[in-house]
């Protein structure tokens, strides 16, 4: 394998506001943008678990045949792994993060942290740049946060 090989760079993607339903449950997309050829894709969420209590993950539409794996034992962090051997492409939910909301008024900053990417063909590191949001419990709405790619080998 060539350390010659092009590296892609990330960009910053803005993240949107979308409104949550008002319910004892939320479900957060971690979405991805750029995404080509990704192979394995590392995430931890942190967010304020006086506020949030994560209770289910489950694969978002790019990754529905990719091995997904989740921890939710840890308060105010989920961490995910996912391996896609035929390589992840496009925009869009990698997962869906089901949380119970325990409080009813504050916010909660919902941080990417540790994410790594690899191409699914090279195994070479997928640059990335991860944007944070934070959940509104007052009024039920995200400001999500998101994964940006400009490309990979």
């Amino acid at each position: 394998m060539s350390t010659a090989a092009a590296v892609a760079t990330a960009t910053a993607v803005p993240s949107t506001s979308t409104p949550a339903p008002a319910s004892d449950e939320v479900v957060l997309p971690i979405r991805v943008r750029g995404a080509r050829n990704l192979g394995t894709l590392h995430v931890e969420l942190v967010y304020d678990f006086s506020h949030l209590e994560a209770v289910r993950f489950e694969p978002g539409d790019l990754t529905r045949n990719a091995l997904s794996e989740s921890n939710l034992d840890v308060p105010g962090r989920v961490i995910i792994g996912i391996v896609d051997t035929d390589g992840i492409d496009g925009d869009g939910p990698v997962g869906l993060i089901t949380f119970k909301v325990l409080s009813s008024q504050g916010q909660s900053p919902l941080t990417l942290e540790n994410v790594t990417a690899h191409d699914a063909t090279t195994l070479i590191d997928v640059p990335t740049v991860v944007g944070s949001g934070t959940f509104n419990v007052t009024n039920r709405s995200f400001d999500l946060p998101d994964i940006s790619f400009a490309g990979s080998n």
